[in-house]
């Protein structure tokens, strides 16, 4: 993995910031389609941060490698 750019600079992303699969919840499945400004807001605050200013990504968070 660590010929892969963007696991060493850490610009990886996951969409599993709402949910919890306790209780098989999934938020991602479910708002996205109802709230397309929200995943087009996340999309611009991961790829252009500062675009949308104080933004707070809803759906998308950055992955961390385990141990790290």
């Amino acid at each position: 993995m660590q010929l892969f750019k963007p696991w060493r600079e850490r610009r990886l992303w996951h969409n599993y910031k709402r949910r919890k699969p306790a209780v098989n919840a999934f938020d991602w499945y479910e708002r996205h389609s109802l709230r397309p400004d929200l995943v087009i807001a996340d999309l611009l605050t991961m790829i252009h941060p500062g675009a949308v200013p104080d933004h707070e990504l809803h759906f998308f968070d950055r992955f961390v490698p385990a141990g790290r």
